[in-house]
């Protein structure tokens, strides 16, 4: 695909021709291939966009982005989730051992036990 439709593919306005150059240029995206002339991106490359502003919105940094796609895990990356709540992840005790699914029925488990949520059981009267 060309830049254009790459772009409109990203659907999100955060991203224009400058900050795909960006991320090639900081080498968290793959040049195009095709040459500047006749530049054409893939699946990967948008795949990589999306990654990006994923780990950004989470509030990483741009070196902590970096490291990930370098395949470096930083010891531990706090995420806030909401007001009040912030998960710590440690990629490197993670290795390939994550269940997302299982882990958000205990995170939604351990929210209900302390009261956060509203249970989800009926009351007998």
């Amino acid at each position: 695909m060309k830049l254009p439709e790459l772009i409109a593919a990203a659907a999100d306005p955060r991203v224009t021709p400058r900050f795909v150059r960006f991320l090639i240029a900081e080498g968290l995206i793959s040049s195009p291939s095709g040459g500047r002339t006749y530049a054409t991106y893939n699946a990967a490359h948008l795949s990589g966009i999306r990654r990006y502003l994923r780990l950004r919105d989470m509030g990483l940094s741009i070196s902590a982005i970096k490291a990930l796609a370098a395949g470096e895990a930083p010891e531990a990356v706090a995420v806030d989730l909401a007001t009040g709540l912030t998960l710590i992840i440690r990629p490197a005790e993670l290795a390939g051992r994550l269940n997302p699914q299982r882990i958000a029925t205990r995170i939604a488990d351990a929210l209900e036990d302390l009261a956060v949520l509203p249970t989800t059981s009926t009351k007998d009267e």
